[in-house]
């Protein structure tokens, strides 16, 4: 089984993959834009039990979604760095940001 690891900038926050995603995609969504400040954003979408944080904290950032629904954000308490998000809550499914593999 494939593990990958991974963090944000500063290193305050570190994860493992415990599998490889069920899949990667590429969202160009104005939204998206918005909230990287970039023209897309890269998601590995993965099972929530399949994430191990080994260390780090999290500040939880609620940003709108193009359903209504709520959105979070995944934010190292530190360095601001988004590490995942996920889409309407208790979800089993979280988007990995590719970048921080």
């Amino acid at each position: 089984m494939a593990q990958h690891e991974g963090g944000c900038s500063c290193g305050a926050v570190r994860y493992r993959l415990t599998s490889d995603p069920i899949w990667v995609n590429c969202c160009h969504c104005t939204l998206c834009q918005r909230q990287t400040g970039s023209a897309f954003v890269i998601n590995a979408l993965i099972e929530v039990d399949r994430i191990e944080t080994l260390q780090g904290e999290f500040d939880v950032t609620e940003v709108a979604s193009g359903s209504g629904a709520p959105h979070d954000l995944y934010r190292c308490a530190q360095c601001r760095v988004v590490v995942w998000s996920d889409y309407g809550r208790k979800r089993p499914i979280r988007f990995v940001r590719v970048g921080t593999l």
